[in-house]
Formats: C-alpha cells, structure tokens, sequence
C-alpha cells in the first residue's frame, strides 16, 4: 500500500510522473480540463539570501503557464495556514520576471493532501478565496487558489474519481483497475527497484546540508552580534580602534574574516 513517506520524497517515478500528477490534478480541479503539465519534484524555492527556502513536493506548469504546488501532509505541525501562505506566495515570485506589468502574473494553485483533518470541520475539502469581509460577495481575484484535501473528511461532497484517491491516501484501493491500480504499481516499482534508497539517501544529505548551513548562519549572527557588544565595550574605555580590531580579531577569526571585523569596527567604533 502507499506510503506517504515516499509520496513526500519523489514517489512519482520519472517515467511516470507527469501522468500521474497530470491525473490528480486533474481530480483536484477538474474545472482547468488540464491537458498537459510539466512537473519538477522536490523543487527548492528560494526567494532571497534573508528569506526562508521552502521546498515544494511537486512543482508543476500546464501549457497555459499556471503553476501547481503539489503538497502531502502526514503530520500536523499546527502552521498549515502559515505554510500555504508562504509557499503560494513564493510561486508567485516564479510567475513573473522583471519588466512584465503585475497583469501578466500567471495563476498559482497550492494543493495540500492530508491525512488528518487540519480544520476539525470534517469536510473533506477546504477551499480558500479572497473575498471582502462586508458585502460577501467581492472577490479579490489575486489568481492565488489553495485547496487542502483531508482523507479523513466525513463528509465526502467530491467528485468520485477524488473519493477514490483520498480513501487510497487510507489505505484503501476502490477498483482493480485504473489510475489508483496503476499509481500503486508505480509506487511498488519504484520502491522494489531500490531507487528509493538512492532517493532518500539523496534527501537525507540535502537536508544535511541545508541544516548545517542554518547552523553556521546561527553561528556568525551570534558571533556578529558579541563582536559588537565587545566593539562598544573596549570603546567605552577609549581604546583605539586598532586596538579593538586586533582584540576582536583574536577572540572571533574562528567565525567571522578580518575584512568584515574591520568593518564592524568601523560601523560601530
């Protein structure tokens, strides 16, 4: 049966997975008649050296420009709201590049598949838009569209083809045959040929990395942060700024480069 752990990590094998993510978005929104997607898993979002990376499970553009974020969620880490904020405000920095009037900012469409109920409403869709609170009835049309699919939802007003899908998110495959059937045999190859530890071995480095750079930058903000403090000390007491350079020097060299302690010295002396 499928695991969500690898659905997470690229379960949607390379021979496959424009099919298969073309299908579910498909159900999820079968309003679009989507015709053709190309996709990108596990893509990196980065929106600035400052901000926070996000990294998207499923990235995909249809032949009309619009953008798809593909999520799958196993655990509740209570920030749903926030992290759909966030991600379909980073596509959106995709959308359009610099010159382009703010009309040409193609469509984005953030889709979360989880498997708790993260609103405790018991719906098995939530649908966001952006309306004005007073009359109810205008819409802010920012061409952002979220929707949140819960596997356990109690009540099940969706179209079959994505019952089908959120009761296999359960465990439970409705038909012998058919895209469901045919994702399963997908998954089961893909994890039956080992490639997945190949995957996951991949991830695990990359997270590797992203935490120990997170960790430096910790390292050289703090670092930064009681070089100054000792900067405005040792002037307290009227010593020379070379004197302080040299000082600060021998105690933060490990962390920070003699240029940007120079700098510091001369920013805060």
């Amino acid at each position: 049966m499928i695991s969500w752990h690898y659905a997470r990590s690229g379960i949607w094998p390379c021979d496959e997975q424009e099919k298969n993510c073309l299908e579910l978005l498909r159900r999820a929104y079968p309003e679009l008649n989507l015709q053709k997607i190309n996709v990108i898993t596990q893509y990196d979002g980065n929106i600035g050296l400052e901000s926070k990376n996000f990294r998207l499970d499923v990235w995909a553009q249809d032949n009309k420009g619009r953008i798809y974020d593909i999520e799958m969620q196993t655990t509740n880490k209570h920030d749903l709201e926030e992290r759909m904020q966030y991600y379909a405000a980073g596509l959106n920095n995709f959308t359009l590049k610099s010159g382009p009037p703010y009309t040409k900012l193609k469509s984005t469409y953030v889709v979360f598949f989880c498997t708790y109920d993260p609103f405790d409403q018991g719906e098995s869709m939530y649908e966001f838009n952006f309306f004005d609170r007073k009359t109810k009835t205008i819409e802010f049309n920012v061409g952002m569209h979220i929707k949140v699919f819960n596997s356990k939802g109690k009540n099940r007003d969706l179209n079959q083809k994505m019952l089908d899908f959120l009761d296999y998110m359960n465990g439970v495959i409705n038909h012998a045959q058919g895209y469901i059937a045919d994702l399963q045999k997908d998954i089961n190859h893909y994890v039956n040929s080992g490639k997945w530890v190949d995957d996951m071995d991949k991830l695990a480095y990359e997270m590797n990395q992203v935490a120990m750079k997170a960790a430096e930058k910790a390292t050289k903000k703090k670092a930064i942060e009681d070089a100054i403090t000792l900067i405005q000390a040792l002037k307290q007491v009227d010593l020379s700024s070379e004197v302080i350079f040299e000082k600060v020097l021998q105690d933060y060299s490990n962390d920070l480069s003699s240029d940007e302690i120079k700098k510091l010295v001369e920013e805060n002396y």
